[in-house]
């Protein structure tokens, strides 16, 4: 299984394709833009829960 869970700015440039990860969540913000973004391997589907300005929740089966 991979998952990558990241919260710093860069990773959904688009010089970051060569991951070879989809992005299946990310939050927004009332004030700017989104800082957290939830990407997966593209064979797995994630559930996402809950998403707030601080913190994302999901669940794998």
């Amino acid at each position: 299984m991979k998952i990558l869970y990241w919260n710093a700015r860069g990773i959904g440039n688009l010089d970051t394709r060569p991951l070879n990860l989809k992005r299946f969540a990310l939050n927004f913000r009332s004030h700017g833009i989104p800082n957290l973004w939830g990407f997966c391997d593209i064979n797995i589907d994630p559930l996402v829960l809950q998403l707030s300005e601080q913190h994302m929740t999901f669940s794998l089966s």
